[in-house]
């Protein structure tokens, strides 16, 4: 199955995050136990890396479900099971991004096989109140 073609819209200087849930074909959620999440943008395909998120740099984190509401969140302990991550690129990182699109890509990888489930443009606003000189 190939990827879901969706566009990313960062603010440059901005806490950019977002959560995404995994379902199975019959809607149950995905039990991600024992993969890497990784979010990869770069300015071309093969390009200058941008920005790598994973769960195993920690941009990227499972979510719980908070047992009386039964939302995702992150004040209860991380579960894979849930299917739902959260990427987080925090101001310090997206500050450095240049204006401008480049692409992304977001892959489920365990062991060996890995799928890439999102993927599209990754554009990046200007920051107006720290405007740069060129921008």
């Amino acid at each position: 199955m190939a990827a879901i073609e969706q566009t990313i819209t960062v603010e440059q200087g901005a806490t950019y995050a977002t959560t995404i849930s995994f379902k199975q074909a019959d809607g149950s959620p995905l039990d991600l136990t024992g993969y890497v999440v990784r979010f990869t943008a770069r300015r071309t395909p093969k390009g200058r890396l941008l920005v790598e998120a994973s769960t195993e740099n920690g941009l990227i984190t499972f979510m719980g479900i908070e047992p009386v509401s039964g939302l995702p969140s992150q004040s209860v302990d991380p579960d894979p099971t849930t299917g739902i991550v959260r990427l987080e690129l925090p101001s310090t990182i997206t500050d450095d991004f240049s204006v401008g699109e480049s692409l992304y890509d977001l892959e489920l990888q365990q062991v060996d096989y890995v799928r890439r489930v999102l993927r599209g443009p990754f554009v990046v606003l200007a920051d107006v109140v720290k405007a740069r000189p060129g921008e």
